[in-house]
């Protein structure tokens, strides 16, 4: 599934709006900026990707690959030339020698997993090979619209196996780095079986809550800074509030009221730790009624302060 030399470079000729500065990366390179995690034992890091911060440059992976999943905001990744829109849910793969850069974003910060195909074993490459829905998500042919696009629920359990995998690859113990194969291969599992579709199986009625549900994420996601009312957002979806809570709750795990608070703390945290507005500024852009306001919130669900937070930064 590697790419021809000779396709490449029939891809960047192709090119025609580069950013202008290049940055070719190596495996060995990403995994020594990683010691003290899994990296020390397994060819695999995980490094957060934020648009916004590393735009106007293009990378070239060299000898490995990379799973991004798209965990919220919205922007534009160029690769092999290609620009591609990304919001919260996108997940792709880019292959070696691929290049790619941002062209901005609205918040967009996506989960990078490296990896080199030596973390599995033969037989297991082979049984993820004949995966259906595998051979699509790591297409030879690049990200041309056939990237996977989680409804809701989809990227809650992705973002749970997820957050599992994270905290044993930054455990670093030999021990965790077993855990973090199996999680890994539970991630590509899964994101191949909803690449294939099989796990479209469910009843009509859930697969139509699971449209609903998609329609009120997406105006959570761009309204949260304004003053939201869900009484108002359930009419929007055709629900009245109590059955619009209901059916949200059972495919994100969480009422509207919590996700719209954990949309605006997900922002306040991302302005906090990458700008030096004020605390009353930022809390304002988020949505909150003032800095005490996202103060006690970020306390009540994160354990720390505006002022903690930007500390450890």
């Amino acid at each position: 599934m590697v790419p021809t030399a000779q396709g490449i470079r029939k891809e960047r000729i192709r090119r025609t709006s580069e950013p202008t500065r290049h940055a070719a990366h190596v495996f060995a390179t990403l995994r020594a900026g990683r010691t003290g995690t899994g990296a020390d034992f397994l060819p695999l890091t995980i490094w957060p990707d934020i648009a916004g911060k590393i735009g106007g440059q293009t990378n070239v992976h060299t000898d490995f690959w990379a799973l991004y999943l798209a965990w919220r905001g919205r922007g534009t990744h160029r690769v092999e030339g290609r620009a591609f829109s990304v919001a919260r849910g996108d997940v792709y793969v880019m292959r070696p020698g691929m290049a790619h850069g941002y062209e901005g974003g609205e918040n967009l910060v996506l989960e990078a997993i490296h990896f080199q195909l030596s973390l599995f074993d033969e037989p297991t490459l082979q049984v993820l090979t004949a995966t259906p829905g595998f051979s699509a998500l790591m297409a030879e042919d690049g990200p041309t619209g056939r990237w996977l696009r989680l409804t809701p629920g989809a990227l809650a359990e992705v973002e749970q196996i997820t957050s599992e995998l994270r905290a044993e690859w930054e455990a670093g113990t030999p021990e965790a780095a077993l855990l973090v194969r199996a999680h890994f291969l539970r991630l590509l599992v899964t994101l191949a079986r909803r690449h294939a579709g099989q796990l479209l199986t469910e009843p009509a009625t859930s697969f139509g809550h699971e449209k609903i549900v998609a329609e009120a994420v997406r105006r959570l996601d761009a309204g949260f800074s304004q003053s939201v009312r869900i009484e108002k957002l359930a009419g929007e979806v055709g629900l009245s509030p109590d059955r619009f809570t209901e059916v949200f709750s059972s495919v994100m795990g969480r009422t509207p009221s919590d996700y719209l608070r954990h949309v605006r703390i997900e922002h306040a945290c991302q302005l906090l730790l990458t700008t030096d507005n004020t605390v009353a500024s930022v809390a304002r852009q988020c949505g909150f009624a003032d800095a005490a306001h996202l103060t006690r919130t970020l306390r009540q669900t994160r354990g720390t302060t505006p002022t903690d937070l930007r500390r450890k930064r």
